[in-house]
């Protein structure tokens, strides 16, 4: 929401300190650096983007329209009700078909071109542009935020040391992704006739929460034979030293 008056931003510095203090914080993504790693790549075939309006709303758009000029695609900023999505993809479809490629504004309820300053002003303050990995892309330089100096106690990177060397702990792993395609497993389970009636990413949750999701829905009771589901090795030792449950 836009930020009207000088108290307005100084709530918005004491709430994002707040958060900062009671959850730790995380690296930002900066969508513009990413987009144009995507454009000049050789073999993109992307015609034209929805950008993200929750990011818009805080950082404005005109950091896209140096992109849409360069490599002559539309970019939308689009907001999340199905509406809103299906019109920002009627606003892509149709500048394709003229010919057009520009930046335009479907979510002009929250959004606006230069953003919100105060929120901006704030974010400048705690944060500072960083390298960040995306998955799939690898790492991509200052794509992300950190947070500044004194700020970086709160850090939940540092805080929970969930990937790589971070607080004395060591990972070594094969496991570079977990991106996989699923079709084959799941043209095998067609070809022997098995019907599918779910499919779920249990790398979001778990297999247990995502079990008991589906028992809860369907009103059923599902009994897990935990000795029987295979673990990987470097995962179940990761979680044992982190304190987590694989399942």
């Amino acid at each position: 929401m836009p930020v009207a008056s000088k108290a307005d931003a100084q709530r918005l510095r004491i709430t994002l300190r707040g958060a900062v203090q009671g959850v730790g914080a995380s690296g930002s993504a900066r969508l513009s650096i990413v987009l144009e790693a995507l454009l000049s790549c050789d073999h993109c075939v992307v015609q034209g983007f929805l950008a993200a309006g929750h990011a818009c709303t805080v950082m404005g758009f005109e950091e896209y329209f140096p992109l849409a000029k360069k490599y002559q695609v539309p970019i939308v900023v689009t907001g999340f009700e199905p509406l809103e999505i299906l019109e920002g993809i009627h606003m892509t479809v149709a500048q394709l078909e003229k010919g057009r490629h520009e930046v335009e504004n479907q979510y002009t309820r929250a959004v606006r071109r230069e953003g919100n300053r105060p929120a901006q002003q704030t974010i400048t303050e705690a944060f500072e542009i960083a390298p960040r990995q995306w998955r799939g892309l690898g790492e991509i330089p200052a794509s992300g935020f950190q947070l500044r100096g004194r700020f970086q106690k709160y850090d939940a990177n540092r805080r929970f040391p969930f990937s790589g060397v971070r607080e004395g702990l060591e990972f070594e792993s094969p496991i570079l992704s977990d991106c996989a395609n699923v079709w084959p497993a799941v043209e095998a389970l067609l070809k022997v006739g098995i019907e599918i009636h779910c499919r779920r990413d249990l790398t979001r949750g778990g297999l247990a929460t995502t079990l008991k999701e589906i028992a809860s829905d369907r009103n059923v009771c599902i009994k897990l034979e935990e000795s029987l589901i295979p673990v990987n090795e470097v995962v179940q030792g990761a979680c044992e030293n982190l304190g987590l449950e694989p399942l």
